[in-house]
């Protein structure tokens, strides 16, 4: 049943719609949330994954934010389950997005590197080796130093609750760890932020990049 714009029940109406839509998303995200614990990997290339969702992530940040994708020139094959990197890469655009409220660039890349006994201490929690990195980067605002310890913790959001469930960064990481790889950001007032996630390369490019 629909109701006039002038009838007293409409407010009411549209909070419980609201409300319904939230609990709905919520919803969403503790489903994708409980299935990165429980990962069914595949061997993927990263370049060819991000390239095929570039025309979601174009409509995802619209007309204010332009987008760039650049990908490696060689294969960057990585074991995760193809519809939770599709998850990843979706909750790490959108927050760059809402990071910029007045819209500007959002550039996402990939790319292989090999972390030595020095460089991997920037990442606690993995080995040194080789790594597919996916990086996202905005020009918004950074992360406020009291929010950046919280930044992975379930349910944890800056957001409104309209607009946030507190759960898209805790699954990022949470399907980074669960691949084998870790998730870190660079961020200031003046930079923006860039958020990492880096997933084991396969064997076979393991070895390439040792051999070169």
């Amino acid at each position: 049943m629909s109701l006039k714009p002038d009838d007293p029940s409409r407010h009411e109406s549209d909070e419980i719609r609201r409300a319904a839509l939230r609990g709905a998303a919520l919803t969403r995200q503790l489903l994708a949330f409980s299935r990165s614990q429980k990962p069914d990997a595949k061997l993927l290339d990263l370049n060819e994954a991000v390239l095929r969702l570039e025309s979601i992530l174009r409509g995802l940040v619209g007309e204010r934010v332009s987008l760039t994708v650049r990908v490696s020139s060689t294969p960057t094959r990585v074991r995760v389950e193809p519809g939770q990197l599709e998850q990843m890469l979706l909750n790490l655009v959108v927050n760059a997005r809402d990071a910029m409220p007045e819209g500007g660039p959002i550039d996402v890349l990939v790319e292989p590197v090999r972390l030595d006994e020095r460089s991997v201490l920037r990442y606690p929690g993995i080995a040194d080796g080789p790594f597919a990195r996916l990086a996202v980067t905005d020009t918004g605002v950074g992360i406020d130093p009291d929010v950046e310890a919280h930044i992975f913790e379930p349910l944890f959001t800056t957001k409104d609750a309209s607009k946030g469930t507190g759960l898209g960064l805790s699954i990022v990481y949470g399907i980074a760890k669960a691949a084998g790889g870790t998730v870190s950001f660079t961020t200031g007032p003046t930079q923006g932020t860039t958020f990492e996630v880096l997933l084991p390369l396969v064997e076979a490019m393991a070895n390439k990049m040792a051999d070169g």
